[in-house]
Parts: structure tokens; sequence; C-alpha cells
């Protein structure tokens, strides 16, 4: 069954339709898009995230520079290593197959092919042990950086930023390192993927295989990646709709030790027991499993036998080029065309099942730099400069002059999510000459009717070499600390104190 998504606005999903699904225990709730469109969507984020990305790539490149090009190639060898694995193992194969049929023994080419196959992963380890060392300290100076930005953008905010969504970010330090390294170990899998497809038309190319034997190796994951089905890729919205199960989790709920007591003095344990019964009865054999294991099981099993006669579709190749000229066949070469068609069809479908966490990573990179921005300075500017901000309040009907009356001022701070208004309807008189105190309490508008107040009037400038024109104190002369700053730029002869 499927509906189309309401929404209003910018929503990303109005027009969309939506299946449900039900899988045991579970309803499903979840987008139903073509494999195209999440491939357009991924790469659309890709080049819309992008900018966020490589701002984090040259933060943490400028936090430690020596340590991360440690960690980079490191990354970039673990993408490598399996194809070059395999490449020395075949060509330690060759040469003793090679010595098989002479029928002599080339002792200096083998031991060779030995010392250079067994040195991959020796240099693995190295690679390994050291990156480890110093990516903690990489990542130690991420996070303590990030956990800066983070505590200078909350504290740094005042009772007009309270409600944007830069203040109610949800980030954390954390997410900087546990983002980049998903996003590292995306490109990771591709390049395995591009290392072994380039191993395998490498070895065909220089046998009698073929580069037909690259396109059959490609086969079964890419039908995988069109019948595949997984949860973890879907836009969707999971809840327990079966009543039986969810009453057998209450009445479990009721054997905790906080209800002991009320347990025991009701006398309620035969009545929990039978009605555990009661709701296993009814709920008989329908499956709890996890929903996303549930999504991926079929009802028949042609999908699977299907996805197994195609990863093997190499092998038969192979074998079917044996029969036909087994005198040029290296089985060396097959041997390691074989391995190399299972890792690439394993990471193949690795790289497909990671590319929605690859997304989410982009994604939660941008939302961490929105969260970690700067708060708004410009309001202790805007008061020493005289800058008027633009389309920063909301005022109705409002008149405000020296010595006038101010009417039916209101005011609403942009990106507020309260409906409630900061400023409603305020009247005020303010006269030439006279000295304003506002005194309230936290969060009752004090600051928020002194902004509006210096938005709207408009101050004289002072007579030169005079330090104070018309009563209003003259920039130089403002006091340093900040509990006794006049808020300026006044009207003439009106200096406005917040208390």
């Amino acid at each position: 069954m499927s509906s189309d998504a309401s929404g209003c606005g910018k929503d990303p999903f109005k027009g969309k339709k939506y299946k449900t699904k039900q899988l045991g225990i579970w309803e499903v709730l979840y987008l139903d898009q073509g494999l195209r469109e999440q491939y357009q969507n991924l790469i659309h984020d890709f080049f819309k995230l992008f900018p966020s990305f490589y701002r984090l790539f040259c933060d943490i490149y400028n936090l430690s520079p020596k340590d991360f090009p440690s960690f980079a190639i490191y990354q970039g060898w673990l993408g490598c290593q399996e194809a070059i694995k395999l490449h020395f193992s075949n060509k330690l194969l060759k040469t003793i197959e090679l010595c098989l049929k002479n029928g002599e023994g080339e002792y200096s080419a083998i031991l060779q092919a030995v010392a250079l196959r067994l040195g991959v992963p020796v240099l693995g380890q190295l690679f390994s042990w050291y990156n480890t060392r110093n990516m903690e300290k990489l990542q130690r100076r991420v996070t303590t950086h990030f956990q800066i930005r983070l505590m200078r953008a909350k504290l740094g905010h005042d009772l007009a930023h309270k409600n944007t969504p830069t203040a109610n970010s949800k980030v954390s330090a954390a997410l900087a390192w546990s983002s980049f390294t998903s996003i590292v170990r995306h490109v990771s899998y591709v390049m395995t993927v591009m290392t072994q497809l380039a191993l395998i038309l490498h070895l065909s190319a220089s046998g009698d295989v073929g580069p037909f034997f690259a396109f059959i190796c490609l086969i079964q994951p890419i039908v995988y990646s069109i019948m595949g089905k997984s949860l973890w890729n879907e836009v969707c919205i999971v809840k327990e709709s079966n009543r039986d199960s969810q009453r057998r989790k209450a009445l479990t709920t009721l054997t905790q030790p906080e209800y002991r007591l009320d347990v025991i003095g009701n006398d309620l344990q035969r009545h929990i027991l039978e009605e555990y019964r009661i709701a296993s009865d009814n709920l008989g054999d329908v499956s709890s499993d996890a929903a996303w294991v549930l999504f991926s099981n079929d009802e028949w099993p042609f999908r699977e036998i299907l996805l197994m006669v195609l990863g093997d579709l190499p092998l038969i190749y192979c074998v079917g080029l044996a029969l036909m000229n087994p005198k040029n066949t290296s089985f060396a070469s097959i041997t390691i065309l074989q391995q190399s068609s299972s890792i690439l069809s394993r990471w193949v479908r690795t790289a497909i099942s990671s590319s929605e966490c690859f997304r989410k990573g982009m994604k939660e990179i941008e939302d961490l730099y929105e969260g970690t921005e700067d708060p708004d300075e410009t309001a202790v500017d805007e008061i020493a400069n005289d800058a008027i901000p633009e389309k920063r309040a909301t005022c109705e009907d409002a008149t405000v002059r020296a010595g006038e009356v101010s009417r039916n001022v209101s005011f609403t701070y942009p990106g507020s999510k309260v409906s409630k208004e900061a400023l409603t309807n305020i009247n005020l008189t303010i006269k030439s000459g006279q000295f304003v105190v506002l005194v309230g309490s936290n969060g009752s508008g004090k600051s928020t009717l002194l902004k509006v107040l210096c938005c709207l009037l408009r101050p004289t400038e002072p007579e030169s070499g005079d330090e104070t024109s018309g009563k209003i104190p003259h920039r130089s002369s403002f006091p340093s600390t900040p509990s006794q700053r006049p808020h300026t730029p006044h009207p003439p002869s009106v200096a406005l104190w917040q208390s």
C-alpha cells in the first residue's frame, strides 16, 4: 500500500510515496524509491556536502601536519593491500608452476617471490602499529579542537540566540572524528574495489582469460545491488504494532524490583503469569526478530540461488577455458583470479551497503560545523558602531522618537521556534533628558527591549573635542566593565541603562 507523503514548506519528502509493510511484530513505513533515485540522491548530496568535508579535512590536517599524512597513507594502503598480496601470490604460484613443468628448481626466483609475498603482511603490520599510535593522538586533538569550538558556541549565545538552530544543536565533539573515519572507511572500500578490478584486468590481459572475465566478476555484485534489500539504506520508520507483544513486555516489566512491593501486596503473581500465557498464545508464531533482519528475508530462495550461481560464474568460465585450451592455461592464474573475483564481489557489496553511512557521515559533518559556528557577535559591535542589523526585528505599528511615545512595539527573534513573541504590544514614553532604567527578572525582555530601541533610535554625533554630547557618554568614555556600560546609540539627551 502506498500513499503520497504530506508536508509543507521545503519538505524534502513532499510528493514522495511511502509503503507500509508488516514484518512480524513490526510495522515498517519506508520511502518507495528506486535504485536510480537512490544513487542520484547520493551524488547530489555528495556535491552539496563536499565543502563541509573539505573544511574538516583541512582542519584535521592543520591540527597535526605530521600525523595526518601517515594516517592518509595507511588508509590508502588498506585499499591496496589485498590486491598487492594477490599479485605477489600469483607471481609465486607461477614460479612454482614453471618449475614443475620444467622439472628444475629455480631457487633464487622462488625465494625472491616468497620474500615479496611475506613482505606484504609484514609491511602491513608495521603500518598498522605506527598508525594506531598516531591515530590516538590525532583523535584526541580533533576531539579537543571541536569540543572547544562547541563550548565557545554554546557559551557565546545570549538570549537573542537561544532559540536559533545553532544554539539548539545536538552535535558532539566526538562526532567529528567518527564521521570522518566513516567517510574514509568508505573511500577505502571503493579503493579496494578499484585495485581488485585492476588486478583482474591485469591478470586477464597477461593470460588467456581475456578481459571478459572482469565483466563476469562484476555481474554478481551488480545484480545484488539491484535485487538486494536492506532496511539500513531506506528512509523508514519502524514501530511495534502487535498488541500481544507489547502486553508481554509490559507484564515482564512487572517482575522488576521496583514493582515487587505492589505485586506482592496485591497478590498479582498468578494474574501476571496467566495474562502472560494468554498473550503468548495469542501471539503464536509471529516473529519478534529485528525489523532489519525480517526485511532482508525472502519468502522464496530464488534470489539467493541466483546470486550464488552468478558468484560461481568466474569459476565456470575458467573451467571452460581449461577444457578448450589445456596447454596454455595457467592454473596459478585461475586460482588467483577465482580468489580475486570472490574478494571483488564481497567488497563491492560492502561498498554498496556502506554508501548510506557515507552520506550520513557527510551530513553529520555539515551539522557539526553549523552547530559549532561562533554566535552572532554583532550585537555589541552594533552598539559601538551605530550599525542597524537587517531584518533583526519585526516591529508592527511602532513609532519611537526622542520625546515621543512608542506604541504597539512587538518583537520576534529570527529563527525562533517559540510561538510566543519576545515583546508584545509594548507602549513606552521616553522624554528628552530622561534617564531610563529597565528592571526585571531574567527572561523578562529587558535586553530585547533595549536592542529594539537601540535599533530604532538614531544618535547625534558628538561635537569635536567633547567627550560627551547631549549627556550621552562618548565611545571613549564608556566604562570597561560590561555591567556598567550603557547601551548605545541613544537619541539626544536620552540614556538607557539595564539593571
